[in-house]
C-alpha cells in the first residue's frame, strides 16, 4: 500500500521538477541551455571592431568679441575612416525592491582606432562671412587615431516578461548615469595651395588633438526573445573641451602646442544592437550608431613665436561620427 502511494507522489514530483527546469531554461529541448538574463547573476566581457567615420569643423574670429572678421579660420575634416575596436565589460546584480523588479547595472568600456583615410581643408579669410580667402591648405587625414572610455551605472526595470515551457520574453528598460572620455587625433598632411610658400617649408605636416568629456545621461530599452536580443540605447552628454595644435608651417607661432581651444558644449549618441546567442555563454553582436557633439563660444589661445599669448573666440566646434561594429559576447 506504502509503494502504490509513493509512486504517485514520485511522479507527481518528476513532473514539477522538468516543469521547473523548463521555465528556468527556455528553449532546452535538444539544444544548448540558454537562460534569461534576469534570472540569474550576469558578467559579459565583449569584443568588437569595426569603422567609424566621423567629419570635424571649428572655425575662429578675429577678435574676442567674435568680430573683425567673424571668421578669420576654418578647418573642415571630411569622411575620416578609422578602423576601430571596443572591449566592454557589464554586470547585472538582480535587485528586486518591493514593485520594482529588476536588476542594478554596471558597465565599463574603452576603444581605440586608426585612420584609414580622410580629407580636411584649412582657409583662412580676411573678410567677414567666409570672403576675402588670403590662404588656403588641403591634406590628407588618414593617419590619426581614436582613444576613449567610458563607465556607467543604472537600474534596469522588468517592464515585462512572459515565460513559457519552451519560450520567454523579457522587456527591460535601464535609465543610466555614467562619465565618458573620448580623444580624437586629426592629422593634417598634403601641401599649402594658395598660396604657395615661400622661403619656408611647403609640406604640411600638423596634428590637431581634440578631447571631449563629462557626465551623462542615458536610457538603454532592451527586448529578449529566446536567444535574440534587441537593443535600443540614447545618451545625452554635458561636455567639455579642450584641444591642443602644432602648425609646422607657421613660424610666427610656437611649437608643440601652437594654439590650445576650450570650451563647453553638449552630445548625443543613439545606437541599435541586434545580438544572437547560440548557446547560453556566447553571443553575436551587430551594432550601429550616431553620434554628434557641439561646442559653440570657447576661447583659442595663441601661443606667439616671441612668448606672448594672444587670446580670440572660438565660434564653434561641430562633431558627427557614424560607427559600424561587429562583436563577440561572453558572458557566465
Amino acid at each position: 500500500m506504502k509503494n502504490k502511494r509513493l509512486l504517485p507522489a514520485l511522479a507527481l514530483l518528476l513532473i514539477a521538477a522538468t516543469t521547473g527546469e523548463a521555465l528556468a531554461e527556455p528553449g532546452s529541448r535538444g539544444r544548448s541551455k540558454f537562460q534569461p538574463f534576469l534570472t540569474r547573476d550576469r558578467t559579459t566581457v565583449s569584443l568588437s571592431g569595426g569603422l567609424r567615420q566621423s567629419d570635424m569643423t571649428w572655425n575662429i574670429a578675429g577678435t574676442p568679441q567674435g568680430t573683425n572678421p567673424n571668421i578669420l579660420s576654418e578647418l573642415k575634416w571630411d569622411s575620416v575612416q578609422t578602423v576601430e575596436g571596443e572591449a566592454k565589460v557589464r554586470h547585472i546584480e538582480p535587485a528586486s525592491h518591493g514593485i520594482f523588479k529588476g536588476a542594478l547595472q554596471l558597465e565599463g568600456s574603452v576603444h581605440a582606432g586608426m585612420g584609414l583615410a580622410g580629407d580636411v581643408v584649412d582657409s583662412d579669410y580676411a573678410g567677414d562671412n567666409r570672403t576675402l580667402m588670403f590662404s588656403r591648405a588641403t591634406a590628407d587625414a588618414s593617419s590619426g587615431y581614436t582613444l576613449g572610455a567610458q563607465a556607467a551605472v543604472g537600474y534596469r526595470f522588468n517592464v515585462a516578461q512572459s515565460v513559457k515551457r519552451d519560450s520567454y520574453t523579457f522587456v527591460t528598460l535601464a535609465p543610466l548615469v555614467g562619465y565618458g572620455w573620448d580623444h580624437e587625433v586629426f592629422k593634417l598632411e598634403g601641401t599649402q595651395v594658395n598660396p604657395v610658400p615661400v622661403g619656408r617649408p611647403s609640406v604640411l605636416d600638423s596634428d590637431y588633438n581634440a578631447h571631449w568629456y563629462g557626465p551623462f545621461l542615458g536610457l538603454e530599452a532592451e527586448w529578449e526573445h529566446n536567444r535574440h536580443m534587441l537593443s535600443v540605447r540614447g545618451e545625452y552628454h554635458d561636455l567639455s573641451y579642450y584641444a591642443d595644435a602644432d602648425w609646422n608651417l607657421r613660424t610666427d607661432l610656437a611649437h608643440d602646442p601652437s594654439f590650445e581651444h576650450e570650451g563647453d558644449g553638449t552630445g548625443k549618441k543613439i545606437g541599435v544592437q541586434y545580438s544572437y546567442a547560440p548557446e547560453g555563454n556566447y553571443e553575436f553582436t551587430i551594432n550601429l550608431s550616431h553620434a554628434e557633439r557641439k561646442m559653440t563660444d570657447g576661447v583659442d589661445t595663441v601661443y606667439v613665436a616671441d612668448g606672448t599669448q594672444v587670446k580670440t573666440r572660438l565660434n564653434e566646434v561641430e562633431h558627427t561620427s557614424q560607427a559600424l561594429r561587429l562583436g563577440l559576447n561572453y558572458g557566465w
